[in-house]
């Protein structure tokens, strides 16, 4: 678990912080004076003269600036890297990311469960096909249900990614743990 430091006077913009990464990356939001993985502070908090930067972040591995108002893609990007984000789970129809949950269709829930049992590996459309549709149906209807689970479950990450030539995967990092290790 990453551990994040928030270093500001402004109380809106510590909560959008904590609220950003809360529940969409596995960290821990920690006080002055304990060791962290990644910290963001602001020019003002710290006693130095405001630059238009505004909001500094710095990890060990992914040092950036942001500017103020951050977007929620940024902020993720400066804590993300080399951390696993919150896995995805399915329960019948009901698909559990990032501390949500999220309603799907019969065919939504059916492509993502095939996704998930593939543990990170790529299932190819013709799999889909014949798993998801029993073969009957075109194969232009992988891009239309694929199209819907990205608009329900990504926010700016990519969860499903996809190759021409192999077909679609989860990304490994968004499975169960020690699904993710065997990936």
């Amino acid at each position: 678990m990453k551990r994040v430091y928030i270093a500001t006077k402004n109380e809106y913009l510590r909560r959008k912080i904590a609220l950003t990464l809360n529940g969409v990356l596995d960290v821990t939001l920690v006080r002055a004076g304990e060791e962290y993985d990644a910290c963001f502070w602001d020019l003002d908090s710290m006693g130095e003269a405001p630059k238009k930067e505004g909001l500094i972040a710095m990890s060990r591995t992914f040092p950036c600036t942001l500017r103020i108002p951050a977007a929620f893609e940024d902020i993720i990007r400066c804590v993300s890297e080399g951390v696993s984000p919150a896995p995805i789970s399915l329960n019948g129809r009901i698909c559990h990311i990032r501390g949500e949950s999220i309603r799907l269709t019969e065919l939504e829930a059916a492509l993502l469960a095939r996704l998930i049992s593939a543990k990170g590996e790529f299932v190819s459309r013709a799999e889909i096909l014949h798993d998801v549709w029993d073969d009957g149906a075109d194969e232009g209807i992988i891009n239309v249900y694929i199209h819907y689970l990205r608009e329900k479950l990504e926010r700016g990450e990519k969860i499903i990614l996809s190759s021409r030539r192999s077909g679609y995967k989860i990304d490994g990092r968004y499975l169960y743990r020690e699904e993710a290790e065997n990936a």
